[in-house]
């Protein structure tokens, strides 16, 4: 009798320590400058393209792509060789440049090779007009919460 109680009692701990220790993980909340949907949506390709001009007169960068949507700049960069050992101060030049030319812009920039070939399928694609705005904001929105 006694055993059967010590291992009930055990199976009941390991059952509520295996329930307990494993939670969603929390989910990120929608950022006040995001667009809700209705909302104009508005793609600038001339300031996507400033701001890609701007990126690439560093040195280290040896390739970028960004996308400009309502008040968003989404932006990549490229970096080879020895130079990503600076990685870190290259993009927080390449913010700073950007935020000081765009002022009132929110700024989100990378460095990640798959968020770097997300972003240039994006541009492509509102480039060539495969996508309609709201596509495009939400693609844009999607590289921008895994930057």
């Amino acid at each position: 009798m006694k055993k059967i109680k010590l291992l009930i009692a055990l199976v009941s701990i390991i059952m509520a320590a295996n329930g307990c220790g494993h939670s969603s993980p929390p989910i990120k909340p929608r950022p006040a400058h995001m667009p809700q949907p209705g909302q104009q949506i508005t793609i600038d390709l001339r300031r996507a393209e400033e701001v890609k001009n701007l990126i690439r007169e560093a040195g280290e960068v040896e390739d970028s792509s960004a996308v400009v949507v309502n008040q968003d700049i989404a932006a990549a960069i490229k970096v080879s060789g020895f130079n990503r050992l600076r990685l870190e101060s290259i993009r927080n030049q390449a913010r700073e440049r950007i935020k000081q030319a765009h002022p009132g812009f929110h700024v989100y920039l990378t460095s990640d090779k798959k968020l770097f070939a997300q972003l240039q399928q994006l541009e492509q694609d509102i480039r060539e007009s495969n996508l309609s705005p709201p596509e495009a904001r939400a693609k844009a929105n999607k590289v921008i919460s895994d930057m």
